[in-house]
């Protein structure tokens, strides 16, 4: 099992860049995605908390919502599943962070400028490009409707495309450290990595942030699997309705790539017997099998 817990899982994210005695390591990282004409000397962050429900509930979103020294709001996300609405969301958490600025009556000119940064996991936009950037501009002329709007994404799986010299780069590949020698390795890289990767370690090293880590990834993993069962499913009954048999043993499929995942977050090692004990297993005990090892975080299947 690793030592370093996952900067990409969205708690462990927060509690590394929004605490005050780490401020210094969020304005390093939103210095390197919006590149400012002049250095931000001050980030606060207005939403510190982290709701005790989070881990079970993937309907909330863990976001960081930031007030700079020249007045700009930012809000920073991490997302490592890209699911069905995402650039919808992403708008529509820009437009409630834009339009909750006024109060009645203000004037419209007293709003100031919006950034929404979202790191993602996976593919979102087609081509190679690492980092993207978006605003509201004339589609002949290119020329931009106002500076009020700006939104990035930077996606992590296209990592290998970016410009290496890059310090964004550098910040993707910490993310993306599939190793702890991997991880102790970015060092070396910049100042802001090196303290970055001891702020993590901290973080790691407490027992209950662990588990809510661990939470959150092992509902993730199974939304995500079961997800994922959903669509071939649907497809499958589509092409060939009735056909009960197939279905139950894709689900069953899907629950076992459910469990999987969670003996790997967990560090187990899964034996031969292992895969043969749940390859003969129905769904439904499969069912049984993945609610007793995320709430035991044992493996019941002996050694």
């Amino acid at each position: 099992m690793r030592k370093f817990l996952d900067p990409k899982n969205d708690i462990v994210f927060k509690c590394l860049f929004a605490t005050p005695a780490r401020r210094h390591l969020l304005i390093a990282l939103l210095t390197a995605v919006l590149k400012p004409r002049s250095p931000i000397r001050e980030a606060t962050v207005l939403n510190p908390e982290i709701p005790k429900e989070l881990p079970r509930d993937r309907s909330v979103v863990l976001d960081i919502r930031v007030s700079l020294d020249d007045g700009r709001q930012v809000d920073v996300e991490m997302q490592i599943q890209v699911r069905r609405g995402t650039s919808e969301r992403f708008l529509y958490y820009w437009a409630k962070l834009y339009g909750g600025q006024l109060e009645p009556a203000e004037p419209y000119e007293d709003l100031k400028a919006c950034v929404s940064v979202l790191f993602l996991g996976e593919r979102l936009l087609p081509g190679e490009r690492f980092h993207s950037t978006f605003r509201v501009s004339e589609v002949h002329d290119r020329h931009d409707l106002t500076d009020r709007l700006e939104l990035h994404t930077i996606e992590l799986s296209k990592l290998a495309h970016a410009e290496p010299t890059d310090e964004l780069t550098v910040w993707g590949r910490f993310f993306c450290a599939k190793s702890d020698e991997e991880q102790e390795s970015l060092t070396m890289t910049l100042p802001e990595i090196r303290q970055a990767t001891a702020a993590l370690k901290e973080l790691s090293e407490d027992e209950k942030l662990r588990q809510a880590a661990l939470d959150r990834e092992l509902n993730d993993a199974t939304y995500r699997f079961e997800m994922g069962h959903a669509r071939r499913e649907g497809r499958a009954e589509g092409r060939a309705e009735g056909r009960a048999e197939g279905r139950a043993e894709g689900r069953a499929e899907g629950l076992r790539m459910a469990i999987e995942s969670m003996a790997e977050l967990l560090g187990f090692t899964l034996t031969t017997e292992h895969r043969q004990k749940m390859g003969a297993m129905s769904p439904e005990d499969l069912q049984q099998l993945a609610g007793d090892i995320r709430r035991e975080r044992k493996w019941p299947l002996g050694a």
